[in-house]
């Protein structure tokens, strides 16, 4: 009788284990147009998941197991793996998400859904959310999605001009293709290891090696950190 916790323990992990990995349905990257496609042809709207399945954090894989779980079936899903180094989004496509990382969060894994149709940006979410109300995370996206879906002019209706704002316009951001990971140091002599994902005239886009997206000041790196950033993305 004693045996059948430890094989029930190890059964438990094991399914989890099978559920966090990424579904055989989602597409790579590279396959990207293969995923639109399809989107199309089901009237799925995209899924896309920014994540790593080898990463040692339990908390991770456990947002990639809900991920996995609970969008499979609804959305068609495309999912950049960070263990996969030779598979990455578009700079298209990496741009898009940006959105969903400085609105929702920037902790794996990172979900930003897009209009089968146009590719628009319905809505998104981060392990922020998940791990404060799983189900509860799932169902706002959902509300998020339908909402904004049914915001999308008609398909032959123009879209209206902008209304004139007082509001300065974001600057402008260049994204990098394949950031590569190496040390940056600040003013004060402290360093970091990171990727540059992106570049602005006053700051940089960092990936931290824990998977965490930060944007920090171009004008607090010393000299030769903010060379390598402004030409990390050219």
């Amino acid at each position: 009788m004693r045996a059948f916790f430890p094989l029930v323990i190890a059964a438990v992990a094991i399914t989890s284990a099978l559920e966090a990995r990424i579904p055989s349905s989602a597409f790579k990257p590279s396959e990207y147009d293969e995923a639109v496609a399809k989107a199309k042809e089901s009237g799925k709207p995209l899924a896309v998941v920014v994540t790593d399945t080898a990463s040692s954090c339990p908390k991770c894989q456990a947002g990639n197991e809900a991920v996995f779980k609970r969008m499979r079936s609804k959305y068609v899903m495309v999912v950049e793996d960070q263990a996969d180094k030779g598979e990455t989004l578009s700079q298209e496509v990496k741009q898009k998400t940006y959105q969903i990382y400085k609105e929702k969060g920037n902790f794996i894994p990172i979900v930003t859904v897009l209009s089968e149709n146009d590719q628009r940006v319905l809505g998104g979410l981060c392990y922020d959310q998940i791990k404060k109300d799983d189900r509860g995370a799932f169902r706002d996206l959902e509300e998020e999605v339908e909402k904004a879906a049914a915001e999308a002019p008609a398909e032959n209706e123009a879209p209206s001009a902008p209304a004139e704002s007082d509001e300065k316009a974001p600057e402008a951001e260049e994204v990098c293709e394949t950031g590569e990971l190496r040390e940056w140091t600040n003013s004060d002599g402290q360093t970091i290891r990171a990727k540059a994902l992106a570049v602005t005239a006053t700051k940089v886009t960092f990936e931290l090696e824990s998977g965490r997206v930060v944007d920090y000041p171009l004008s607090k790196l010393t000299e030769e950190s903010r060379e390598a950033a402004k030409t990390a993305c050219e």
